[in-house]
């Protein structure tokens, strides 16, 4: 690009045009460099700098909805669902598993453990865990967890 400098000029403003996405990355550089000055000018110790374009793509806060989720063990399944607020990148993942309480994986639950993935502005995300038929309908209620693990580095997680 040509850069000219009207009469008694001591600086010009270059514009250099940015292509916003929405991905949590690593910052990006762009090398700048002054070269080829007219034969009336010199360059000076300063001609070459570094842009660095620090990504603004936030992945978020990742939690569940609710702290518990109640089914009838008649159900098919348990809607799990899983929430994002403060981002709305892209490409945002967290694990989900599920772990044993007193109800006992394969005969009253099948266990899932699964890797979500958030698009661009996307909030919400539901997991179905199946909930498997039991023979007879037992006193007690059974329970089981699910936590997310393992978040992305860019997807926060309080804990």
């Amino acid at each position: 690009m040509l850069v000219s400098f009207p009469v008694g000029a001591k600086k010009k403003p270059v514009a250099i045009r940015l292509i916003n996405d929405s991905l949590v990355e690593a910052p990006e550089t762009i090398s700048l460099t002054l070269e080829d000055p007219s034969a009336n000018a010199l360059l000076g110790p300063t001609n070459t700098a570094i842009i660095h374009l620090i990504s603004d793509d936030l992945g978020g806060i990742i939690q569940f909805a609710s702290a518990n989720f109640n089914v009838p063990e008649s159900r098919p399944f348990v809607p799990v669902i899983i929430t994002r607020t403060g981002g709305l990148a892209s490409n945002v993942t967290v694990h989900l598993q599920t772990s044993e309480m007193s109800a006992l994986d394969g005969a009253d639950y099948s266990g899932t453990n699964v890797t979500l993935t958030f698009a661009a502005r996307e909030v919400k995300k539901t997991v179905l865990i199946p909930i498997l038929p039991t023979p007879s309908l037992r006193a007690s209620k059974r329970s089981w967890s699910t936590s997310p693990i393992r978040p992305a580095a860019h997807a926060w997680r309080p804990y």
